[in-house]
């Protein structure tokens, strides 16, 4: 099995949400991947990003660390008032 190290910063869940919702006016939306997916090894849970004005999806399919990486790059800091 191939590993990657994660070379960005940890962000929340809640904080990674907060960020979109008042910088980009954007959700993230889980997809369902059926049933018994989260039992797998390879699980990994994905989102579609949605502009919240018009409800258009703006990435489909993506991961959190995915984000955390675009975060990251964007220098976001990791913690902020509610943090």
């Amino acid at each position: 099995m191939t590993t990657y190290e994660k070379n960005f910063p940890p962000y929340t869940f809640w904080r990674i949400k907060r960020i979109f919702k008042q910088d980009y006016d954007y959700r993230l939306q889980k997809l369902n991947q059926g049933y018994k997916a989260s039992r797998s090894v390879t699980y990994v849970a994905r989102y579609d990003l949605i502009r919240n004005s018009d409800n258009e999806v703006i990435l489909e399919s993506i991961t959190l660390d995915a984000l955390r990486d675009f975060l990251g790059e964007a220098g976001y800091p990791l913690h902020d008032e509610k943090s």
